[in-house]
């Protein structure tokens, strides 16, 4: 009976060491992992803390509305940040759309290329810093807007009647499918850049658009 209990008692105790053993294994395994992976996001924070930061601009059409976002028309930020754009349109303009320029060369960029804007037609976004721009590069983000059609005179001229009229909508440009509608910011760049001259763009208003009193 004696010799029977000292057997079961010794492999008891085997059986437990080896579990221990197992269960140290794994342990230290485990723990192995989660310190280079504890060690991997701190050499992530510290190569961020050390990139440099570059500034992102934000322009709009003068008069056309306020940049609410960021504050100053400017923000300094660092590859991977992620940072909200947002534009309102004054009443006589309607926002269309983001752009992404290259200012000091005037070159448009693709949205995703050096910054990534989550809703491209809407005027309140959130951007996300993608890649660093080249030696020499400014990137700038720029609302998009559209004058508002308006009304400058109109017929019948009671009120409070009602009286069937036709509708006569008068554009400040001819509109047909070769038309191009520049800003005078670009309109001065194309002058510089192709020794162009008022003469090659279209008149302004007042020398299309006849007198409605004829």
């Amino acid at each position: 009976m004696v010799y029977l209990q000292s057997k079961l008692n010794k492999k008891t105790l085997l059986g437990g060491a080896l579990f221990l053993i197992v269960l140290f294994f794994f342990t230290s395994c485990e723990n192995f992992l989660k310190a280079d992976e504890v060690s991997q996001q701190i050499q992530a924070a510290i190569d961020y803390n050390n990139a440099p930061a570059y500034t992102i601009k934000l322009n709009s059409e003068k008069g056309s509305g306020v940049i609410r976002a960021p504050s100053g028309n400017e923000t300094l930020k660092k590859v991977t940040d992620v940072f909200n754009i947002s534009f309102d349109a004054d009443d006589n303009y309607e926002f269309i759309e983001w752009k992404i320029k290259d200012i000091s060369s005037n070159t448009e960029l693709a949205n995703g290329d050096y910054l990534e804007i989550d809703f491209i037609d809407k005027d309140s976004a959130n951007c996300t810093f993608k890649k660093a721009p080249d030696a020499g590069m400014q990137l700038c983000i720029i609302p998009v807007v559209a004058r508002r059609p308006r009304i400058i005179d109109n017929y019948p001229k009671e009120y409070n009647v009602y009286r069937d009229a036709g509708i006569l909508v008068m554009f400040d440009h001819v509109m047909d499918d070769n038309s191009i509608h520049y800003t005078k910011g670009e309109i001065t760049e194309l002058k510089r850049l192709y020794d162009l001259s008022n003469s090659d763009f279209l008149p302004p208003i007042e020398d299309f658009i006849p007198s409605l009193e004829n």
